[in-house]
């Protein structure tokens, strides 16, 4: 069934959302661009006075639409994000990014430059809207830096700079940073130690040095020593006085609990240890939070979570530790 919307004196037809979702998920129709851009421009019409009825369901299908072979449809599912993400409740982007997420972050490694551009757009307002840098750190790391595919992975570590806006100085890098010196350590990886090494740099003068140090002491000394080394900087000998380092920053929190170090290790495919002990932890999180209700507003997104690690792993000792 459809409906209309009047702006202007002009009267634009409602696209079923029922409709919208078959044809962005199933590409043989190949009606994807069609249904792109008679969505913009309901939604333009509409100006945002009319919200979805089942926003978590059209995000699903924007998400499969980013996949698509053709850089335009790319485009445009990027776009379209970026233009519904301002007309709903902060709760409600969370929710529907949850499912977009994956395929969003690839697009910061896309062929097209204009595909790269939108894609660091959308991500930058989600976090914006929502304030939850956290998850959106997570994310990029989960899905990009770590991602198994060399290529996705080298594409993505030259497309971070928005990430070291000013505004986000006084955030918890940790998780990237932890990632990126595991990087390091990998030879698979030593064709892009210079842009490994550039970002680290970035961070430390987004955040400052002594917080910047104060990341490199969670990961294995090993790490650091290599950092250090090719890096080429010296490592600090004197103990510096605590009264002259800043403020500590809070940890990244998400699903309202969680540190969003705990997500990253959890989703490192190349340490078991390091999925075992954040197993442990997360468990640890849960079953002794003195208030479960921070946890409560976001179960459905949390539960989503912990189904999609039990769907990748193909560790047999952390899928039944998360069981």
């Amino acid at each position: 069934m459809l409906s209309s919307s009047v702006d202007a004196g002009l009267v634009v037809k409602r696209p079923s959302e029922a409709d919208v979702v078959r044809c962005l998920t199933d590409a043989s129709l190949n009606k994807r661009d069609g249904t792109l851009e008679q969505l913009r421009v309901w939604l333009q019409a509409s100006s945002g006075r009319q919200p979805l009825a089942d926003p978590v369901s059209v995000f699903r299908g924007i998400a499969a639409a980013l996949t698509d072979d053709v850089w335009g449809t790319r485009y445009q599912s990027v776009k379209l994000i970026e233009e519904l993400i301002p007309l709903l409740e902060p709760d409600e982007v969370d929710r529907c990014l949850q499912v977009a997420l994956r395929p969003l972050v690839r697009c910061l490694g896309d062929p097209k430059v204009t595909v790269r551009m939108a894609a660091s757009d959308a991500l930058d307002l989600y976090s914006d809207q929502t304030g939850n840098f956290g998850q959106l750190l997570e994310s990029i790391t989960r899905f990009g830096v770590l991602s198994d595919s060399p290529s996705t992975r080298k594409a993505i570590l030259t497309n971070l700079a928005f990430l070291f806006a000013e505004k986000n100085s006084n955030r918890d890098f940790q998780t990237l940073v932890t990632a990126l010196l595991g990087l390091l350590s990998e030879d698979i990886c030593s064709g892009y130690h210079t842009t490994i090494l550039h970002i680290l740099d970035r961070i430390s003068m987004l955040v400052g040095e002594a917080r910047f140090h104060s990341y490199l002491k969670v990961p294995l000394p090993d790490l650091c020593d290599r950092y250090y080394r090719l890096s080429k900087k010296s490592k600090p000998q004197s103990r510096v006085n605590s009264a002259s380092l800043p403020a500590p920053v809070s940890e990244d929190i998400v699903y309202g609990l969680i540190p969003s170090r705990i997500i990253v290790q959890l989703d490192d495919r190349r340490n078991i240890h390091t999925q075992l002990r954040a197993t442990e932890e997360l468990k640890e999180i849960v079953i002794s939070a003195p208030h479960i209700r921070d946890l409560q507003p976001h179960l459905t997104n949390f539960l989503m979570f912990v189904a999609g690690l039990l769907q990748e792993k193909t560790n047999f000792q952390v899928s039944f530790a998360l069981s």
